[in-house]
């Protein structure tokens, strides 16, 4: 979406309305407060009222819930139009398992400026607008009910038309001294090796059948250019341990995400922190922590049952809840912000 806002900017002509997708990102609890597990298809459904009247947007997405955390990008399947914004105020509804129309309307706020930057009324104004304030990000946020069939009616959920989400912990490339990972703490028996590094540069059908395994697994299949290149790091571990490695310890507040891509080789999979939900099929991996209260020190690492080794790629720690989707991997080489 950023690069067509850039094109539209640039282009010394009249643009058109312009297709939209906005992240969504959300938390399913149920009536107790728990939070939910598995797949849940959500209906989502945008209108000009408050109450009544027929939705001018709508679309269906079947989700995949993790600690009661999903992710959704909205207009995936039914185009956002940049004009829906235009026109006043939008109300979304969100319900599971039954029409929208009966769920509860939450006004949507954006910042119109941002929106309509990318459907630029004419060129004279496209032109004068800078680089930074065209890609100045809307924000949505909103609250309130999800109504679901049966006995699960209660949700709480946020929007997020991206979103700055900084690195909290070191060496998340995979910097190597020796067998440690450079920054990071090791267990007694813990070894970190470079198992290969994918190369930016090479056409997708091009790459060795492991290559094109992690990429899809990362998102990125048909992908030639990236940055920064992928270092493919194997860690192994002599016994079961209470902690095996973790980088520097983190100050930090409120709520954070720990992610991975990673995949179990041998003996017993690493879990929690960075590691969660570690298998042996590439794939995402990580987990929400908090909130924490301010000052608090972080040690993010996971645990061991046993002696085992597995392949890692870009473990770290990042400040906010960023979205653990397995169907739709995001997790990526994020800005270091320490605070």
């Amino acid at each position: 979406m950023r690069q067509h806002a850039l094109v539209l900017l640039l282009l010394p002509t009249v643009a058109f309305a312009v297709p939209m997708e906005l992240d969504h990102q959300g938390r399913l609890l149920d009536t107790m407060g728990a939070p939910l597990q598995g797949e849940h298809t959500l209906h989502f459904a945008m209108y000009t009222v408050a109450t009544l009247g027929s939705p001018v947007w709508q679309e269906t997405h079947p989700v995949v819930v993790q600690d009661g955390y999903y992710h959704q990008r909205l207009g995936s399947s039914t185009p956002l139009d940049s004009d829906l914004f235009a026109g006043g105020t939008l109300y979304l509804a969100i319900a599971a398992n039954e029409s929208p129309a009966n769920a509860a309307r939450v006004s949507v706020v954006s910042v119109p400026f941002a929106v309509r930057a990318a459907d630029a009324d004419n060129a004279d104004v496209a032109s004068s607008v800078s680089q930074d304030a065209a890609l100045d990000i809307a924000s949505i946020h909103t609250s309130g009910d999800i109504h679901y069939d049966g006995t699960l009616q209660h949700g709480e959920y946020d929007h997020r038309y991206d979103y700055p989400f900084y690195r909290l912990s070191t060496n998340q490339v995979g910097t190597l001294s020796g067998t440690g990972r450079v920054d990071w703490s090791n267990n007694t028996g813990v070894r970190w090796y470079t198992h290969r590094t994918i190369i930016s540069g090479t056409p997708f059908a091009s790459r060795d059948a492991e290559e094109q395994e992690i990429m899809t697994a990362m998102g990125m299949a048909g992908k030639q250019h990236f940055q920064p290149n992928i270092i493919v790091n194997r860690i192994e571990w002599d016994s079961a341990l209470s902690w095996v490695s973790f980088p520097a310890p983190i100050v930090s507040s409120g709520t954070v995400t720990y992610g991975s891509y990673c995949k179990s080789l041998t003996g017993t999979a690493l879990q929690g922190y960075w590691a969660t939900g570690m298998n042996t099929s590439w794939g995402l991996c990580g987990s929400h922590g908090g909130p924490y209260s301010p000052g608090t020190y972080i040690h993010a690492h996971p645990s061991s049952n046993g002696a085992g080794s597995a392949l890692v790629i870009w473990p770290a720690v990042i400040a906010g809840n960023y979205p653990l989707d397995h169907a739709n991997p995001l997790w990526g080489y994020w800005t270091y912000q320490p605070l």
